[in-house]
């Protein structure tokens, strides 16, 4: 059995994700598609593309960089522009959440143990 129509659909989700994402950062800092395509160096068609989620196209890792200053963003935000691409974001200690440390989750896992006594 062929997992291909699954990695599509994944395909095709991302890439509406990231065209949602792309459109409310864009529009947060008031800037029209073509403006963004000339301030980050692109024409407008590839901005107008990657908002629509053409299937043929997603903007490359270099190309969301070059967003990036034009569109404001944060670390963190250009991080999760990154990774709704498929990308690894630029600084994963601002990305990923440290894993709790054992003081933190002790008292929940005894009082978790209490319970099923």
């Amino acid at each position: 059995m062929s997992h291909l129509p699954d990695l599509q659909e994944e395909k095709v989700e991302r890439k509406r994700a990231f065209a949602v994402l792309l459109r409310k950062h864009r529009k947060a800092v008031s800037l029209t598609q073509k403006l963004l395509a000339e301030l980050a160096g692109f024409e407008r068609k590839a901005v107008m593309r990657w908002e629509n989620a053409d299937i043929e196209a997603m903007p490359d890792r270099e190309a969301i960089m070059k967003m990036a200053v034009p569109l404001k963003l944060t670390d963190v935000a250009r991080d999760m522009l990154l990774a709704t691409a498929g990308y690894l974001p630029e600084n994963q200690e601002t990305f990923f959440e440290p894993a709790p440390i054992q003081s933190e989750i002790k008292p929940q896992l005894d009082r978790m143990e209490g319970k099923l006594d």
